[in-house]
């Protein structure tokens, strides 16, 4: 257990009222966690406390903790922790959670409208343990929602995250000089730039808003837009009958493995972000083609660091 420290932010003098709010970071130690703690701490009369998941229920009290932040989705074997953690938050008297999910539990599928409402069923069967813990996440916060009526819960659904510090499911699509694409088809695709995924985290620390809300950059973009603007060249060598046979030998782990399963190269999922701006306050400061460009550039300095 990391113990709460004041090294982000000072407790007054003894006898001074403590007007800063203290917000703790779960998943803190990452490299999400620690981008956000350094983010949280430069915020006015804001203390940041890094707890891991198996914080004691008397620590959440003794700290006095405002907020919870979920920084990133809970690492292997961490969902148990998490979901036990944020429990213990709420039970400890937090007034409100802010959570971290993702646009893709909404589900690719043929039949998806142009734009997904956060009331949309979450129909993702996610096989990324990333996902399946980010879905053990939404489930815990609509059960939270209905045992603590006076609990803020705001759920941020973000559209995949892409930057010169990226390392996710996208990015490591992205990285392939021949990059896979499903003939005959070309998706729309959201992205958020990684600066604007943390400053939507901050933003929903200092302002209230119930509930999910979908985060994404504009424009949405066709998948091989998104792969020409990266500089690397489409491979459209999959038709839905390989489709099919890749997805089976990715499950028996035989060749390499798509970081994105390939229904989503294959259908629509593209999240509304009305209400982002409307509820949430919210506007990215990054295009999502600024998103591909910062990535694409990073990713070109480090290859030719080889």
């Amino acid at each position: 257990m990391v113990r709460p420290s004041d090294r982000y932010g000072r407790r007054p003098p003894a006898g001074r009222p403590d007007t800063t709010r203290a917000v703790a970071v779960l998943w803190a130690q990452g490299a999400w966690g620690r981008r956000l703690v350094h983010r949280l701490a430069s915020e006015s009369a804001t203390r940041v406390l890094p707890l891991e998941p198996a914080t004691g229920l008397e620590v959440w009290r003794r700290s006095r903790i405002d907020t919870v932040v979920l920084a990133d989705a809970p690492g292997p074997g961490g969902v148990a922790g998490t979901v036990e953690a944020l429990e213990t938050a709420a039970r400890s008297g937090v007034r409100k959670l802010v959570l971290r999910s993702s646009t893709l539990l909404y589900g690719p599928r043929p039949e998806n409208p142009g734009f997904l409402p956060e009331s949309a069923r979450l129909r993702a069967e996610p096989e990324d343990p990333r996902l399946r813990g980010l879905l053990e996440v939404e489930h815990l916060a609509t059960g939270l929602t209905a045992r603590y009526p006076g609990l803020v819960v705001s759920l941020l659904r973000m559209a995949e995250v892409l930057g010169p510090g990226s390392a996710g499911p996208v990015a490591e699509y992205l990285r392939s000089q021949a990059v896979p694409t499903v003939m005959g088809f070309d998706p729309m695709v959201q992205l958020i730039h990684e600066e604007d995924a943390i400053e939507a985290l901050v933003h929903a620390v200092r302002v209230d808003c119930r509930g999910p809300v979908n985060v994404a950059a504009r424009p949405v973009l066709p998948l091989r837009r998104v792969v020409l603007l990266a500089g690397r060249v489409s491979a459209p060598i999959l038709n839905p009958l390989t489709s099919g046979l890749l997805r089976l030998a990715d499950r028996a782990g035989l060749g390499r493995r798509l970081p994105l399963a390939v229904e989503y190269l294959t259908y629509p999922c593209v999240a509304d972000d009305r209400r982002m701006r409307s509820d949430l306050g919210f506007e990215p400061a990054h295009s999502a083609v600024d998103a591909i460009r910062d990535f694409a550039q990073r990713d070109r300095w480090k290859r030719s660091r080889r």
